[in-house]
């Protein structure tokens, strides 16, 4: 069936560069120049059949966190950019990672096992592409250690597309296969029910306005970023995000981008705003409102420099903020309320509070006002005391804080 749907698509694609030619002047394209486009921008592959070693992001992930508990004595690796470990420690996670374990303990000559690893490291060339070589006992940040690890399973083709440069032709087409990942995946399942149930019996039971509405996300869909430098935006439309990503490029912004699902449960006035639409899970309430658990995503921007980090908010606000509806000059299905946070202050941005609760490697997110965040997050707990809750900092667009504050009234 993929062979034949893009087998299909090149048929379509054949076509138009036929009609092309036959209507085009002087100026037209030839056939390979715009196959080869359509290559790159990821509509057609050349390889149409698939590779069955080829890894998600998510399932490298998923592994990731196996290897990282793997060895006694190692601990679980944080993204804490304080933690250190050596090269040689590095190399174990790597080499586990890309699935060497096996090839490391060909080499019998060597009785130490560290040394068997860093030997092996060598031989794969897994510090390749970094700007000096490391001696075994070198300290490397934690986070710099699990970046190594991508860039070695990107090396070795085991990789997901994202993250992406976003001045990257292929930008688009790599977008799209996690787009597809998302569309398909269901986050309604046995180990994020507990969650729904802390979420919906918030809606619910918490009526004073504090709890807007809360978000379920996958745990292993982390993009490997600086999430100092990066922003996170979130919506549901995949035409915006594609002509969001057009819009930053033609903005000239040189960042890098990834995509993670979400699922994002509000209340939903059945009389006011009619029946939500088909695409959506619903939980009933009663005849005047439901509870509609939405797929979305976040979009994941990280920024080269702290300049072009406080230049995204203006472009949003002129682009993809509607003031009215029908609006001209905006980018497809634009929100009158957009999100967008930083973990980090930036101006113009407001701080609340993200109440995060986490079980078996899944998330319920919520954002609040600071000044009941802690009262929220022990309502929380009380609906489920095996969940693992927190109150971390974050900065939102002013706007969503207006969302925050009417809520309560």
């Amino acid at each position: 069936m993929r062979f034949q749907t893009k087998t299909t698509k090149l048929i379509l694609i054949l076509v138009f560069i036929f009609s092309f030619n036959v209507f085009a002047s002087a100026n037209s394209i030839i056939e390979e120049t715009l196959l080869v486009y359509f290559d790159d921008i990821g509509i057609i592959e050349k390889d149409l059949f698939i590779n069955e070693e080829e890894l998600t992001e998510t399932e490298f992930n998923k592994w990731l966190n196996i290897v990282l508990n793997y060895n006694e004595g190692l601990t679980k690796a944080s993204l804490d950019k304080n933690a250190t470990l050596t090269y040689n420690e590095a190399s174990v996670y790597l080499l586990e990672a890309i699935n060497q374990q096996e090839f490391v303990y060909t080499y019998l000559e060597e009785t130490n096992d560290m040394r068997k690893y860093w030997q092996a490291a060598k031989i794969v060339d897994i510090f390749a592409r970094l700007d000096h070589k490391p001696e075994p006992d070198d300290i490397v940040n934690k986070i710099n250690g699990l970046k190594l690890i991508y860039t070695a399973m990107d090396r070795l083709g085991l990789t997901y597309d994202l993250p992406v440069e976003l001045q990257d032709p292929k930008v688009y087409g790599k977008t799209n296969k996690i787009l597809s990942q998302i569309h398909t995946k269901n986050l309604i399942q046995t180990d994020t029910r507990n969650l729904y149930s802390v979420g919906n019996k918030g809606l619910l039971e918490i009526t004073d306005g504090t709890f807007t509405g809360y978000t379920i996300k996958d745990l292993s869909e982390r993009a490997m970023l600086d999430y100092s430098k990066t922003i996170r935006y979130g919506h549901s439309s995949f035409p915006h995000l594609f002509q969001l990503i057009s819009l930053l490029r033609r903005e000239e912004f040189n960042a890098r981008i990834a995509v993670e699902g979400r699922i994002s449960s509000y209340i939903h006035l059945l009389k006011e705003w009619g029946q939500p639409p088909a695409y959506v899970d619903t939980t009933a309430i009663s005849d005047e409102k439901c509870i509609v658990h939405a797929k979305e995503y976040d979009l994941l921007i990280e920024f080269p420099s702290l300049a072009e980090k406080e230049a995204f908010a203006a472009v949003i606000q002129k682009y993809a903020q509607k003031e009215v509806e029908n609006q001209p000059g905006l980018i497809k299905n634009s929100w009158f309320v957009p999100l967008y946070t930083s973990t980090t202050p930036l101006p113009g941005f407001v701080k609340v509070s993200e109440i995060r609760g986490k079980i078996n490697g899944y998330a319920i997110i919520s954002y609040a006002l600071d000044s009941v965040a802690q009262k929220l997050k022990g309502q929380l707990e009380d609906y489920n005391p095996v969940v693992d809750f927190e109150v971390n900092d974050i900065w939102i667009n002013e706007s969503f804080l207006s969302y925050l504050d009417s809520s309560m009234e």
